[in-house]
């Protein structure tokens, strides 16, 4: 493989990675996987490609279907600290290709060993091959200063956050490299108290409460800061800004009274303009999110609408409308309602001298222009300005504001949530049975001798393949061989070739499905 770019986690999410080893030993496969950096604080649930499986004490317990038996598959875990453990069982079996020293230092990391047993059965085992990909759920730490009992210096003492406040501090500073006296200490109290507002908890219509805002991603450091920044955003409905002094500052998704006001005679010239042009509106949000219950993949909800708009215009304009690091159903329809809000009100622009810097790092400030009665005495919410140093000004862009647009009510508002299927179950195949087993005597392919009729009982199914095997009591191979049932209704008739006369003979039938699924042997039969 190339060299791949580094990954970040953030919050929970779930994750794989590149290979660091991919090698066999005898009858061991075994790939160690980089997952994004962290560091990791625990990890969750486990998967195999897209099965869901159960790990206890390293070993994966094998599927009801018999998919990855318990005892041939292992699955052992790194959460990335600063000096990491290598792993005991690749250094075992490959000694001086990964030995004590390749302990991957900061890096979370899967060790998947697959072992292989009867060939036949392997399509069973693995039913990805070789290309079984693990991954799972990672809860990745960040240095929350809220907490007096974390230390920015040791992420030890840091714990696993989701709070989208918290991480973009973190990914502005830890990533991106933003000072942390010069940008944050400054504003750590409003920091602080937008951390707060996400933490809030709300009530669903289901019952019980969920945080306001979570986010959980991983990004690649081929990416644009500009772009990761966004997408946490996204997830808290969030304001991004710097104020006067340069320090940052981060607001989530909720009403703030607004303490500064722009009155006549600091706006030099304004634009208003009362909505999208006819061809820019949208009226509907096709919702999706990252659903952990669908083991992380992208699903649809209830759709946001302006039913009020829909009418006027007479029909449906949609836009799609997906916060990648959204993981809640109830937390997606939250931020819906906001998101078309703003698609379809006033905006503009307005402009005023240098000395209006205040407004800097204010999401929400109220505006007095008596000769317009639309801005005045509103409140707009500022997007982004522009310092134009030939006329010593400012000219912002806003949107009228609401506080409407934060309301919640769950049972009216929430919707139905996703409304996918779940994935069938994999079908659980009984084990033959052997009913009878009757010896004749008869010659086939030129010869003569004794051979078997075998009646046996399996699945109901029109795809099914036997095979039937014997030994002499006391041997250690089998005799097999494909066989065809000869009676069409049930049961099951098998014939064999010729067996041993005058010894006690151990017999066992099989059958493989179309999918090339192959079952267990039967129990043993001896006549």
């Amino acid at each position: 493989q190339e060299r791949p770019p580094r990954a970040f986690g953030v919050g929970k999410c779930r994750v794989s990675g590149p290979f660091m080893l991919r090698e066999v030993f005898e009858l061991n496969y075994t790939q160690i996987i980089a997952l994004p950096e962290g560091p990791v604080d625990h990890y969750g649930r486990y998967w195999l490609n897209d099965d869901e499986v159960t790990v206890i004490s390293n070993q994966v317990q094998g599927m009801d279907d018999r998919r990855y038996p318990t005892g041939k598959v292992r699955f052992e875990t790194r959460l990335g600290e600063d000096t990491e453990t290598a792993y005991s069982t690749a250094v075992a079996d490959f000694p001086g290709l990964w030995t004590t020293n390749h302990r991957g230092d900061g890096i979370p990391s899967i060790l998947l060993r697959l072992t292989n047993g009867d060939k036949d059965k392997f399509s069973r085992d693995y039913p990805n091959g070789v290309q079984t990909t693990p991954s799972i759920e990672a809860f990745y730490r960040a240095y929350d200063w809220r907490d007096e009992a974390q230390d920015p210096e040791d992420n030890t003492t840091w714990t696993y956050s989701a709070n989208p406040v918290v991480w973009l501090v973190n990914v502005l500073w830890r990533r991106f490299g933003a000072d942390w006296d010069e940008r944050f200490a400054p504003s750590l109290d409003i920091l602080t108290a937008e951390a707060d507002v996400c933490d809030e908890e709300v009530e669903l219509a289901a019952g019980g409460t969920e945080p306001r805002y979570e986010c959980g991603f991983f990004f690649l450091a081929t990416n644009a800061a500009a772009d990761v920044i966004a997408i946490i955003l996204a997830s808290m409905d969030g304001w991004f800004g710097q104020r006067s002094d340069g320090a940052y500052i981060i607001r989530a998704g909720h009403y703030i009274e607004p303490t500064v006001i722009f009155g006549d005679k600091e706006i030099y010239d304004y634009e208003f303009n009362p909505g999208p042009t006819p061809d820019a509106a949208r009226n509907y949000l096709t919702i999706s999110f990252t659903d952990p219950d669908a083991a992380y993949s992208k699903v649809e909800t209830t759709p946001w609408a302006d039913e009020t708009d829909i009418a006027l215009r007479g029909e449906e304009k949609r836009q799609d409308f997906y916060p990648q690091a959204v993981q809640s159903n109830g937390q997606v329809r939250r931020l819906g309602k906001p998101a078309l809000h703003r698609l379809l009100t006033p905006h503009g622009t307005f402009r005023t001298p240098l000395s209006a810097r205040r407004g800097m790092g204010e999401r929400f400030v109220g505006l007095n222009i008596s000769e317009c009665d639309d801005l005045n005495g509103v409140v707009v919410e500022l997007g982004e300005y522009t310092i134009d140093l030939a006329s010593a000004s400012i000219v912002w862009t806003y949107q009228l504001a609401d506080a409407a647009i934060y309301s919640w009510n769950p049972e009216t508002e929430e919707g139905d949530g996703p409304s996918g299927a779940d994935r069938p179950t994999p079908e659980v195949l009984d084990d033959p049975d052997i009913d009878d087993v009757t010896p004749f005597y008869e010659g086939t392919g030129g010869g003569t001798g004794v051979r078997l009729s075998v009646e046996a009982t399996g699945p109901d199914r029109a795809d099914l393949t036997w095979a039937v095997r014997w030994r002499v009591d006391g041997a250690t191979s089998w005799v097999e061989a494909e066989a065809s049932d000869i009676d069409p209704l049930s049961p099951v008739v098998l014939e064999t070739g010729f067996v041993t006369a005058d010894e006690t003979i151990q017999v066992q039938v099989a059958y493989r499905t179309g999918s090339g699924v192959l079952s267990d042997w039967s129990p043993t039969i001896p006549f």
